[in-house]
């Protein structure tokens, strides 16, 4: 009787929130947990928690005989009515009337305790952890979406089951967010919440995070916390992976959508209760790898690097990438490919030899002509090196996996030769200790020189190939000595005026188109150059340097014939330029040195000259005599075969002398005494000469 009247006070104390009165109950029951399932019951759902808190931290929860010393059930039964009047009541029933009241309030509470753990997921083997849960239950019943109405009960009741504080993080804490997220606009009670598939909660739980562009809050990082404690506690992480953490949710379109990812995989990284860390680090390597592109125009490059360190290197997606490869990647674009992403790199090193060595190439060369890449050559130098050398000794940096190191170096030798940096080769040279190849720079000369619009020593092209001279001459000047004399009569050249026709400008590789006849070079410097026909030591160094320039025998026939033709055309633009003088000046020289080659048709036209100013069309005395003379000479060396045009020629000479006036002749140059006495000079070299001609025409006769 007595123990039953205890049982409906606890139940009044407990519906009342009596915190005093049920202090000094508890120790009548011999079973605290029935304490416990009445309080849990019928205790105040919206009452402070705080009351509840400050009761069960005295009460030994898991003792079910706290006091050893015996009970005076009677005395407190006295205590407690003295209190209030209203509990007498209780004790004048009779024993049959307490007994039913106490079995239908047990009824109750059981009833009530079943329906809220009925078909329940979660269940805990501790009875304070098993208690919690029921009352959070409860109150959730008369007070939904305010699911951590308790948690000052789970604060301060010690000790706490880790597995119960697994479900607060992984359950009411996710739900706590999503009953109280504008974004998310939806609420649910713990029980329906817990039977929602991992699948929904998921979607809920990044709703509004995936497609967010505008901005990434406190809010968001704790919607990440409640993500990673649901999934861990429910073993979600490999459908989150399926469905959320992959190349399609990360497309990195926007920074806000960057930092998502870098709060979930910061989060992710350092959860110690993470399932599968390598799973995800497969698939954080993944998205970064396939939207590369996109993600390097949001962020640094050092914060690439920073997200790429905190990767285990050991772990590789399934074409092999893993973030010591991505790293090598990072410094080949910080160097070199700066409008490359991590997955256009890897796609060079899938190429075959020929697109590697172009991708190398351009790059190499891009780099070289970058602005500012040559403050410092030596330094310039070392870094394109270091890509060089580390893709050699690193296994794992595996770009330009078709083109050894040697012959990078040959390419990088190749592209410094052909951009001209001098300063930059040099440094290579030493920093290699090496020397150039004679093939490749002779290469790079021809280039220079072909490419070179004009050959002034000051253009650019042509100082390119001046010091590529030095170099292959500091290697073997004997076999080189006639590339810088080609230089030298380039630059001499483009001091006169010369071209191949109309609008067509003379290059410097235009001399090889005249290897076979280098004379007809001069030619039209003569033409277009006024007064240089009377230059032939100008000429003349400039026919033996183009013959020297272009590895010609200047020791040979060919030589002598082209010698021959130079003076053949300043004889020919002296008469252009009405100058006999100089034209019979030269066919004498020339007829003394020609012997058996004597070019007798340019000879026999300065015979026959005759200056259009000369007084009635009358070639003056003095030029008959030098005409006379000079056909002379020619009679003594034309071919047999022109012997009879010359002949008359010099026929004709003689008779016009012998018609002249020697005292009154008006067509002599001057009547000066000195011209007269010039005049009979002529006369009798005029009688020497015929009787020399006609001795020599005699005994070709014979």
């Amino acid at each position: 009787m007595l123990e039953n009247q205890l049982y409906l006070l606890a139940t009044i104390f407990a519906s009342t929130a009596d915190v005093e009165k049920l202090t000094i109950l508890k120790n009548s029951f011999t079973n605290s947990s029935e304490l416990l399932d009445i309080i849990c019951v019928l205790w105040p759902e919206l009452d402070d928690p705080i009351l509840l808190r400050n009761f069960l931290t005295n009460l030994e929860l898991n003792d079910l005989n706290a006091d050893e010393n015996p009970i005076d059930e009677d005395n407190i039964l006295v205590s407690l009515l003295e209190t209030g009047e209203d509990l007498v009541p209780i004790i004048e029933m009779d024993v049959e009337t307490v007994s039913e009241r106490v079995s239908t309030v047990k009824e109750y509470i059981n009833r009530r305790l079943v329906e809220v753990t009925l078909d329940e997921i979660t269940s805990f083997d501790d009875t304070v952890s098993s208690w919690l849960r029921k009352r959070i239950l409860l109150c959730d019943e008369l007070n939904p979406f305010n699911v951590l109405f308790n948690k000052k009960l789970w604060k301060e009741i010690k000790p706490i089951d880790p597995e119960f504080m697994g479900w607060v993080n992984g359950i009411l804490e996710p739900l706590d967010f999503i009953n109280n997220s504008s974004d998310i606009r939806v609420q649910f009670r713990i029980i329906d919440f817990e039977a929602l598939t991992p699948n929904n909660v998921i979607e809920l739980l990044t709703k509004n995070l995936l497609e967010n562009e505008y901005s990434f809050n406190n809010k968001n990082v704790q919607q990440i916390d409640c993500l990673i404690s649901y999934l861990n506690y429910t073993n979600s992480f490999t459908l989150f992976l399926e469905q959320k953490f992959n190349t399609n949710s990360f497309l990195f379109k926007k920074k806000q959508n960057y930092l998502v990812f870098d709060a979930i995989f910061t989060k992710f990284n350092e959860s110690n209760v993470m399932a599968d860390k390598e799973n995800f680090q497969k698939a954080a390597l993944s998205i970064i790898f396939e939207n590369s592109k996109e993600l390097m125009n949001i962020i640094s490059m050092d914060e690439l690097k920073q997200l790429l360190d905190a990767f285990d290197q050991n772990i590789e997606t399934a074409n092999g990438i893993n973030s010591k490869i991505l790293l090598s990647y990072i410094h080949l674009i910080s160097i070199f490919l700066q409008d490359y992403s991590l997955k256009e790199v890897h796609l060079i090193s899938k190429e075959n030899e020929a697109s590697q060595l172009l991708h190398y190439t351009s790059m190499i060369k891009a780099k070289i002509m970058s602005k500012g890449f040559k403050t410092s050559s030596s330094t310039a130098v070392n870094e394109i090196l270091s890509v060089i050398t580390g893709s050699a000794s690193n296994s794992e940096q595996i770009v330009f996996t078709h083109i050894p190191p040697k012959r990078q170096i040959s390419v990088l030798i190749d592209l410094l030769l052909e951009l001209g940096e001098f300063d930059l080769l040099q440094d290579l040279m030493e920093e290699q200790n090496s020397q150039l190849e004679e093939a490749g720079l002779e290469k790079y000369f021809w280039h220079f020189f072909n490419n070179a619009s004009n050959g002034l020593k000051s253009r650019p092209e042509m100082k390119k190939a001046q010091k590529t001279v030095k170099l292959l001459l500091e290697q073997n000047e004997p076999k080189f000595k006639h590339l810088e004399i080609l230089l030298h009569i380039a630059d001499l050249l483009s001091y006169y005026s010369i071209n191949l026709g109309k609008g067509v400008i003379f290059k410097p590789s235009n001399i090889f188109d005249f290897k076979n006849h280098p004379s007809q070079i001069i030619s039209k410097l003569l033409e277009l150059n006024d007064g240089l026909y009377k230059d032939k030591n100008t000429t003349s160094l400039m026919l033996k340097e183009l013959f020297e320039g272009m590895n010609l025998d200047i020791t040979g026939d060919f030589f002598v014939q082209e010698q021959i033709r130079v003076s053949e055309f300043h004889i020919d633009n002296a008469l252009a330029n009405l100058d006999f003088y100089f034209a019979y000046h030269e066919s004498k020289e020339l007829l003394t040195k020609s012997e058996n080659k004597t070019p007798w048709a340019t000879v026999f036209q300065v015979c026959k000259f005759s200056d259009p100013n000369w007084l009635d069309n009358e070639t003056p005395t003095e030029i008959l005599v030098l005409q006379f003379e000079l056909s002379s000479d020619l009679l003594q060396s034309c071919p047999t075969e022109e012997m009879e045009i010359v002949i008359s020629q010099w026929s004709s000479l003689e008779l016009e002398l012998l018609t002249r006036d020697i005292i009154n002749d008006q067509y002599s140059i001057g009547n000066s005494g000195d011209s007269k006495r010039e005049f009979s000079q002529a006369t009798n070299l005029l009688d020497g000469v015929s009787n020399s001609v006609t001795k020599f025409i005699s005994s070709n006769l014979s």
